[in-house]
Protein backbone atom coordinates (compact mmCIF):
# COMPACT_ATOMS: atom_id res chain seq x y z
CA UNK A 1 0.00 0.00 0.00
CA UNK A 2 2.60 2.57 -1.05
CA UNK A 3 0.07 5.40 -1.44
CA UNK A 4 -1.39 5.06 2.07
CA UNK A 5 0.30 7.37 4.55
CA UNK A 6 2.61 5.38 6.88
CA UNK A 7 0.64 5.82 10.10
CA UNK A 8 -2.49 4.38 8.45
CA UNK A 9 -0.97 1.44 6.54
CA UNK A 10 -1.10 -1.23 9.21
CA UNK A 11 -4.75 -0.61 10.04
CA UNK A 12 -5.72 -0.33 6.40
CA UNK A 13 -4.23 -3.78 5.74
CA UNK A 14 -6.33 -5.27 8.53
CA UNK A 15 -9.65 -4.01 7.18
CA UNK A 16 -11.55 -6.93 5.63
CA UNK A 17 -13.18 -6.79 2.20
CA UNK A 18 -16.29 -8.90 2.83
CA UNK A 19 -18.24 -10.18 -0.17
CA UNK A 20 -21.16 -7.78 0.18
CA UNK A 21 -23.08 -9.68 -2.48
CA UNK A 22 -23.60 -12.49 0.06
CA UNK A 23 -26.72 -12.28 2.18
CA UNK A 24 -24.85 -13.61 5.23
CA UNK A 25 -22.31 -10.79 5.02
CA UNK A 26 -25.04 -8.17 4.86
CA UNK A 27 -26.83 -9.73 7.83
CA UNK A 28 -23.70 -9.87 9.98
CA UNK A 29 -22.62 -6.32 9.24
CA UNK A 30 -26.10 -4.92 9.78
CA UNK A 31 -26.53 -6.27 13.30
CA UNK A 32 -23.97 -3.96 14.78
CA UNK A 33 -25.16 -3.71 18.36
CA UNK A 34 -23.33 -6.97 19.03
CA UNK A 35 -20.48 -6.39 16.55
CA UNK A 36 -19.91 -2.77 17.62
CA UNK A 37 -20.23 -2.23 21.38
CA UNK A 38 -21.19 1.38 21.99
CA UNK A 39 -18.68 3.33 24.09
CA UNK A 40 -19.83 5.45 26.99
CA UNK A 41 -18.64 9.03 27.27
CA UNK A 42 -18.88 10.94 30.52
CA UNK A 43 -21.61 13.54 30.36
CA UNK A 44 -23.37 11.88 27.41
CA UNK A 45 -26.53 9.87 27.97
CA UNK A 46 -27.21 7.01 25.55
CA UNK A 47 -30.94 6.60 24.87
CA UNK A 48 -32.56 3.98 22.64
CA UNK A 49 -35.74 4.95 20.83
CA UNK A 50 -36.68 1.78 18.99
CA UNK A 51 -34.19 1.46 16.11
CA UNK A 52 -32.64 4.87 16.82
CA UNK A 53 -29.67 5.65 19.07
CA UNK A 54 -29.61 9.06 20.75
CA UNK A 55 -26.44 10.49 22.30
CA UNK A 56 -27.54 13.40 24.49
CA UNK A 57 -25.11 15.68 26.35
CA UNK A 58 -26.04 17.86 29.27
CA UNK A 59 -27.71 21.09 28.13
CA UNK A 60 -27.46 20.44 24.38
CA UNK A 61 -27.13 23.52 22.19
CA UNK A 62 -28.51 21.79 19.11
CA UNK A 63 -28.98 18.42 17.47
CA UNK A 64 -27.46 16.44 14.62
CA UNK A 65 -29.23 13.79 12.56
CA UNK A 66 -26.45 11.29 11.82
CA UNK A 67 -26.72 8.65 9.06
CA UNK A 68 -24.30 5.72 9.08
CA UNK A 69 -22.41 4.42 6.07
CA UNK A 70 -22.23 1.03 4.42
CA UNK A 71 -23.07 1.63 0.78
CA UNK A 72 -26.82 1.51 1.46
CA UNK A 73 -26.46 -2.29 1.79
CA UNK A 74 -24.74 -2.90 5.13
CA UNK A 75 -24.16 -1.00 8.35
CA UNK A 76 -25.69 -0.07 11.68
CA UNK A 77 -25.67 3.15 13.74
CA UNK A 78 -23.69 1.40 16.47
CA UNK A 79 -20.66 1.24 14.16
CA UNK A 80 -20.39 5.02 14.56
CA UNK A 81 -20.68 4.92 18.33
CA UNK A 82 -17.30 6.56 19.08
CA UNK A 83 -17.86 9.31 16.51
CA UNK A 84 -21.38 10.03 17.78
CA UNK A 85 -20.48 9.96 21.48
CA UNK A 86 -17.42 12.14 21.02
CA UNK A 87 -19.29 14.62 18.83
CA UNK A 88 -22.05 14.90 21.42
CA UNK A 89 -19.50 15.56 24.16
CA UNK A 90 -17.17 17.90 22.29
CA UNK A 91 -19.70 19.95 20.31
CA UNK A 92 -22.48 19.84 22.90
CA UNK A 93 -25.12 18.55 20.50
CA UNK A 94 -27.58 15.70 20.69
CA UNK A 95 -26.70 13.13 18.03
CA UNK A 96 -29.66 11.14 16.68
CA UNK A 97 -28.56 8.05 14.73
CA UNK A 98 -31.35 5.96 13.18
CA UNK A 99 -31.11 2.47 11.74
CA UNK A 100 -32.58 2.98 8.28
CA UNK A 101 -33.75 0.29 5.80
CA UNK A 102 -31.04 -1.20 3.58
CA UNK A 103 -30.87 -2.39 0.00
CA UNK A 104 -31.36 -4.62 -1.90
CA UNK A 105 -34.37 -5.60 0.22
CA UNK A 106 -35.35 -1.94 0.60
CA UNK A 107 -34.07 0.09 -2.38
CA UNK A 108 -34.47 3.82 -2.92
CA UNK A 109 -36.36 5.73 -1.60
CA UNK A 110 -36.74 3.66 1.59
CA UNK A 111 -33.56 4.89 3.29
CA UNK A 112 -34.16 8.53 2.41
CA UNK A 113 -37.80 8.35 3.50
CA UNK A 114 -36.73 6.87 6.85
CA UNK A 115 -34.11 9.57 7.35
CA UNK A 116 -36.68 12.30 6.73
CA UNK A 117 -39.15 10.61 9.07
CA UNK A 118 -36.48 10.76 11.77
CA UNK A 119 -35.85 14.41 10.87
CA UNK A 120 -39.55 15.20 11.36
CA UNK A 121 -39.60 13.23 14.64
CA UNK A 122 -36.61 15.22 15.93
CA UNK A 123 -38.58 18.44 15.48
CA UNK A 124 -41.28 17.11 17.80
CA UNK A 125 -38.63 16.72 20.53
CA UNK A 126 -36.73 19.96 20.07
CA UNK A 127 -37.15 20.86 23.74
CA UNK A 128 -35.39 17.63 24.71
CA UNK A 129 -32.75 17.46 21.97
CA UNK A 130 -31.93 21.16 21.63
CA UNK A 131 -32.04 23.49 18.64
CA UNK A 132 -30.98 24.33 15.92
CA UNK A 133 -30.55 21.15 13.87
CA UNK A 134 -27.93 19.92 11.42
CA UNK A 135 -27.73 16.78 9.31
CA UNK A 136 -24.70 14.65 8.57
CA UNK A 137 -23.43 11.25 7.67
CA UNK A 138 -20.56 9.11 6.49
CA UNK A 139 -20.14 7.49 3.06
CA UNK A 140 -23.61 6.32 1.95
CA UNK A 141 -25.01 8.15 4.96
CA UNK A 142 -23.29 11.31 3.78
CA UNK A 143 -24.99 10.86 0.43
CA UNK A 144 -28.33 10.39 2.16
CA UNK A 145 -27.73 13.56 4.17
CA UNK A 146 -26.98 15.52 0.98
CA UNK A 147 -30.10 14.10 -0.70
CA UNK A 148 -32.21 14.93 2.35
CA UNK A 149 -31.10 18.58 2.15
CA UNK A 150 -32.08 18.70 -1.52
CA UNK A 151 -35.51 17.23 -0.89
CA UNK A 152 -36.19 19.40 2.15
CA UNK A 153 -35.31 22.48 0.10
CA UNK A 154 -37.68 21.52 -2.71
CA UNK A 155 -40.50 20.56 -0.34
CA UNK A 156 -40.07 23.74 1.77
CA UNK A 157 -39.42 21.63 4.85
CA UNK A 158 -37.36 22.81 7.81
CA UNK A 159 -33.83 23.04 6.40
CA UNK A 160 -30.87 22.03 8.55
CA UNK A 161 -28.51 24.75 9.66
CA UNK A 162 -25.64 22.76 8.13
CA UNK A 163 -24.75 19.56 6.27
CA UNK A 164 -21.78 17.62 7.67
CA UNK A 165 -20.56 15.09 5.11
CA UNK A 166 -17.72 12.65 5.73
CA UNK A 167 -16.43 10.96 2.55
CA UNK A 168 -19.95 11.08 1.08
CA UNK A 169 -21.10 8.66 -1.64
CA UNK A 170 -22.53 11.16 -4.13
CA UNK A 171 -22.36 9.90 -7.72
CA UNK A 172 -23.22 6.55 -9.32
CA UNK A 173 -21.69 7.32 -12.71
CA UNK A 174 -17.96 6.76 -11.98
CA UNK A 175 -18.59 3.18 -10.82
CA UNK A 176 -19.89 2.22 -14.26
CA UNK A 177 -16.32 2.49 -15.59
CA UNK A 178 -14.94 -1.01 -15.00
CA UNK A 179 -11.40 0.21 -15.61
CA UNK A 180 -11.67 1.67 -12.12
CA UNK A 181 -12.02 -1.86 -10.70
CA UNK A 182 -8.22 -2.01 -10.57
CA UNK A 183 -6.49 -2.10 -8.19
CA UNK A 184 -8.77 -4.61 -6.51
CA UNK A 185 -6.91 -4.19 -3.22
CA UNK A 186 -7.92 -0.53 -2.85
CA UNK A 187 -8.25 -0.05 0.93
CA UNK A 188 -11.73 -0.10 2.51
CA UNK A 189 -13.92 0.40 -0.59
CA UNK A 190 -13.34 -0.57 -4.20
CA UNK A 191 -15.16 0.14 -7.44
CA UNK A 192 -16.72 -3.30 -7.92
CA UNK A 193 -18.22 -3.24 -4.42
CA UNK A 194 -19.52 0.28 -4.93
CA UNK A 195 -21.04 -0.59 -8.31
CA UNK A 196 -22.95 -3.44 -6.65
CA UNK A 197 -24.03 -1.07 -3.87
CA UNK A 198 -25.38 1.53 -6.29
CA UNK A 199 -27.17 -1.12 -8.36
CA UNK A 200 -28.81 -2.51 -5.21
CA UNK A 201 -29.89 0.94 -4.07
CA UNK A 202 -31.11 2.24 -7.43
CA UNK A 203 -32.69 -0.99 -8.66
CA UNK A 204 -30.86 -0.49 -11.95
CA UNK A 205 -27.32 -0.45 -13.28
CA UNK A 206 -25.37 2.64 -12.20
CA UNK A 207 -24.47 5.18 -14.83
CA UNK A 208 -27.68 5.08 -16.85
CA UNK A 209 -28.95 8.30 -18.39
CA UNK A 210 -31.70 8.83 -15.83
CA UNK A 211 -32.09 7.99 -12.15
CA UNK A 212 -34.91 8.70 -9.67
CA UNK A 213 -34.91 12.24 -8.32
CA UNK A 214 -32.95 12.58 -5.04
CA UNK A 215 -31.37 9.11 -5.43
CA UNK A 216 -27.98 10.47 -6.55
CA UNK A 217 -27.05 13.86 -5.06
CA UNK A 218 -24.45 14.71 -7.71
CA UNK A 219 -27.05 14.36 -10.49
CA UNK A 220 -28.95 17.42 -9.26
CA UNK A 221 -28.53 20.30 -11.70
CA UNK A 222 -29.03 23.24 -9.30
CA UNK A 223 -27.40 23.21 -5.87
CA UNK A 224 -28.31 26.78 -4.92
CA UNK A 225 -30.17 27.41 -1.68
CA UNK A 226 -28.75 24.39 0.14
CA UNK A 227 -27.31 24.69 3.67
CA UNK A 228 -23.63 25.40 4.29
CA UNK A 229 -21.58 22.23 3.91
CA UNK A 230 -18.48 20.66 5.39
CA UNK A 231 -17.04 17.73 3.43
CA UNK A 232 -14.04 15.45 3.88
CA UNK A 233 -12.12 13.02 1.71
CA UNK A 234 -8.79 11.28 1.45
CA UNK A 235 -6.86 11.97 -1.72
CA UNK A 236 -6.48 8.26 -2.55
CA UNK A 237 -10.02 7.17 -1.81
CA UNK A 238 -12.53 6.01 -4.41
CA UNK A 239 -14.85 9.02 -4.00
CA UNK A 240 -12.15 11.72 -4.07
CA UNK A 241 -13.00 13.18 -7.49
CA UNK A 242 -16.76 13.22 -6.98
CA UNK A 243 -16.46 14.86 -3.56
CA UNK A 244 -14.16 17.57 -4.93
CA UNK A 245 -16.52 18.13 -7.86
CA UNK A 246 -19.58 18.41 -5.60
CA UNK A 247 -17.77 20.89 -3.37
CA UNK A 248 -16.89 23.06 -6.38
CA UNK A 249 -20.49 22.96 -7.58
CA UNK A 250 -21.79 23.98 -4.16
CA UNK A 251 -19.43 26.95 -4.11
CA UNK A 252 -20.34 27.90 -7.67
CA UNK A 253 -24.00 27.87 -6.58
CA UNK A 254 -23.27 30.27 -3.73
CA UNK A 255 -23.34 27.67 -0.95
CA UNK A 256 -20.54 28.03 1.63
CA UNK A 257 -18.60 24.76 1.45
CA UNK A 258 -15.46 23.72 3.31
CA UNK A 259 -13.50 20.70 2.07
CA UNK A 260 -10.93 18.85 4.18
CA UNK A 261 -8.55 16.63 2.18
CA UNK A 262 -6.31 14.21 4.08
CA UNK A 263 -3.25 13.24 2.08
CA UNK A 264 -2.63 9.50 1.77
CA UNK A 265 -5.94 8.61 3.41
CA UNK A 266 -8.32 5.88 2.23
CA UNK A 267 -12.07 5.81 2.79
CA UNK A 268 -13.77 6.27 6.18
CA UNK A 269 -10.71 7.06 8.30
CA UNK A 270 -12.97 8.80 10.85
CA UNK A 271 -14.30 5.37 11.82
CA UNK A 272 -11.24 3.10 11.90
CA UNK A 273 -8.39 5.55 12.56
CA UNK A 274 -10.01 8.22 14.73
CA UNK A 275 -7.17 8.12 17.28
CA UNK A 276 -4.38 8.69 14.72
CA UNK A 277 -3.07 12.28 15.00
CA UNK A 278 -3.84 13.36 11.42
CA UNK A 279 -7.39 12.04 11.74
CA UNK A 280 -7.82 13.59 15.18
CA UNK A 281 -6.87 16.93 13.63
CA UNK A 282 -9.43 16.47 10.85
CA UNK A 283 -12.15 15.56 13.36
CA UNK A 284 -11.28 18.56 15.53
CA UNK A 285 -11.64 20.83 12.50
CA UNK A 286 -14.94 19.18 11.57
CA UNK A 287 -16.38 19.58 15.05
CA UNK A 288 -15.21 23.18 15.33
CA UNK A 289 -16.99 23.95 12.05
CA UNK A 290 -20.17 22.21 13.18
CA UNK A 291 -20.14 24.08 16.47
CA UNK A 292 -19.85 27.39 14.63
CA UNK A 293 -22.96 26.60 12.58
CA UNK A 294 -25.17 25.74 15.56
Amino acid sequence: MPLVRPELRRRARLIPHPPVQLRATRWLTSHGQTLFPIPRREGVELIRHGRTLVFRPRNPKGALLWLHGGGHIIGHPAQDGPLCANTAAEVGVTVVAPRYPLSPAHPFPAGLDAALETWAWMHTRADEFGEPFAIGGESAGGGLAAAACQRLYDEHGPLPRAQWLFCPMLDDRPTADRRRDLPRDRPVANNAQTRYAWASYLGQAPGLETVPEYAVPARRADLSGLPPAWLSTGDIELFYEEICAYTRRLRDAGVPAQLEIVEGAPHAIELWAFDVPVVKAMLASARAWLGEQL
